[in-house]
């Protein structure tokens, strides 16, 4: 069978109840057609867990949402990373800022500081390395699939539509 879901938005549990729901084996597709991050409580181990079942053989196939775009689009640039957090980012980045400073003191009286240029390090490689690997679009025989919006009054809509149209438009 093939399955397809969006806006997971880190809630790990939800996802687990419905991929036992539908009893999906390794003989299934399941497209997750963006926004695996941010909003929910358990984004990074989302993550993890979604990688983990693709080393396993499981056949997943996950697209970049406008918020994995955000969090890619961050690194480096203060005016996105302002957006970033307001959407949702701030939920994931803390929680990715939890795995890393677990076992290491912090004094309550010192201000830290989380911006555009120092927040990429809490985040670990394998986890960049997936989000930034996700295509915007998948191709299938009998479907188009994107996260958001295709403009079908160009004469070639998969190629000629704007990323940006791919990942945000609500039209």
């Amino acid at each position: 069978m093939r399955y397809g879901i969006s806006d997971i938005h880190g809630c790990l549990l939800t996802f687990k109840e419905a991929l036992k729901e539908i009893n999906f084996s390794k003989n299934d597709d399941l497209y997750i057609l963006g926004d695996i991050i941010d909003r929910g409580p358990s984004s990074p181990h989302l993550i993890k867990f979604i990688r983990t079942m693709i080393k396993e053989g499981f056949n997943i196939h996950v697209i970049k949402g406008n918020h994995e775009a955000m969090m890619l689009d961050s690194r480096g640039n203060p005016g996105i990373f302002s957006t970033w957090p307001y959407n949702g980012g701030n939920l994931c980045l803390t929680q990715y800022m939890k795995l890393k400073l677990k076992n290491i003191k912090i004094d309550l009286n010192q201000n830290y500081s989380i911006n555009a240029f120092n927040f990429s390090h809490y985040i670990p490689k394998p986890d960049w390395e997936f989000i930034e690997s996700l295509p915007i679009l998948i191709e299938l025989e009998d479907y188009v699939l994107v996260h958001a919006n295709l403009e079908f009054y160009f004469a070639d809509p998969i190629k000629e539509t704007s990323d940006n149209t791919k990942l945000w438009s609500r039209d």
